[in-house]
């Protein structure tokens, strides 16, 4: 295919289409584009991804809805060798039902991040008051006007109740 114009014209066409973009649709162009290509979009997909990034950067407040949401744990991003990983807990004031995470954060754009690893929850009046473990790619967005970023697989794998689990900002 040959371009017309200055070289860099085309290019910032490319951009500019990528930012408006809903994230979901991201993927499949980076399948369509030569890897010199692809390398200057990831580029430009982490600098447009910086708040998240910024903001991943320190301390969290963490809740899951059935411990409460007065009664936050605390999350924490470390970064090592490069990668990000996430580790934080919520206990109840006796200790009996908590919230666990742990994993590394292997995605961050606009709307939030993607965190692989595992989520074990236990609540007392939930799965005979056995833990509840979530493992894989577990993907949290920050709801519109909301100071925190929600797990957006709420549904409990080990019963019918919705789970709200948060990482606050």
């Amino acid at each position: 295919m040959r371009t017309v114009g200055a070289p860099g014209i085309a290019a910032a066409a490319l951009w500019m289409l990528v930012a408006a973009m809903p994230a979901h649709a991201e993927g499949a162009l980076h399948r369509l584009m030569r890897p010199a290509d692809a390398e200057r979009l990831a580029r430009f997909e982490q600098t447009r991804a910086a708040p998240v990034v910024s903001a991943l950067g320190r301390q969290h407040g963490l809740t899951l809805q059935w411990i409460g949401w007065d009664r936050r744990g605390q999350a924490v991003v470390e970064r090592r060798a490069g990668r990000a990983f996430m580790r934080g807990e919520q206990r109840s004031a006796d200790g009996a039902d908590y919230l666990i995470l742990d994993g590394e954060i292997v995605d961050v754009d606009r709307a939030g991040f993607t965190l692989r690893g595992r989520i074990v929850t236990r609540v007392g009046f939930d799965n005979d008051g056995q833990p509840c473990v979530r493992e894989g790619d577990l993907r949290f967005q920050a709801p519109p006007g909301r100071a925190y970023w929600r797990l957006q697989a709420s549904r409990s794998p080990c019963s019918t109740l919705t789970d709200y689990i948060d990482v606050y900002f």
